[in-house]
């Protein structure tokens, strides 16, 4: 179970760590479960489907016990890039196949 108390001068985020935290582990399962597809693609997307399912997971467990509003700062800007990567992608998709 989490703590509830914050070392001195850290604010605890207002409940929305665990959602928040619960978001990222489910998103963490639907990036796993198309990793097989996105190395049949290219091996470079399997691995950073990989990565980001990873990340997400280590994330979402670190937001469960540790509340803090930095930690869902970091989770927040980390989400933000994966959105503009996927954008990115859309838009200026390499053309490998193998």
């Amino acid at each position: 179970m989490p703590s509830s108390q914050a070392p001195a001068g850290v604010e605890l985020a207002s409940g929305s760590a665990l959602p928040d935290g619960g978001a990222r582990l489910a998103a963490g399962f639907i990036h796993s479960a198309v990793i097989v597809e996105h190395f049949d693609e290219y091996w470079l997307f399997g691995l950073f489907f990989v990565i980001v399912a990873c990340l997400q997971f280590l994330w979402g467990a670190w937001a469960y016990w540790n509340p803090l509003r930095h930690v869902l700062l970091i989770g927040a800007l980390g989400n933000a890039a994966l959105v503009a990567i996927w954008t990115i992608s859309l838009h200026q998709r390499p053309a490998v196949r193998s």
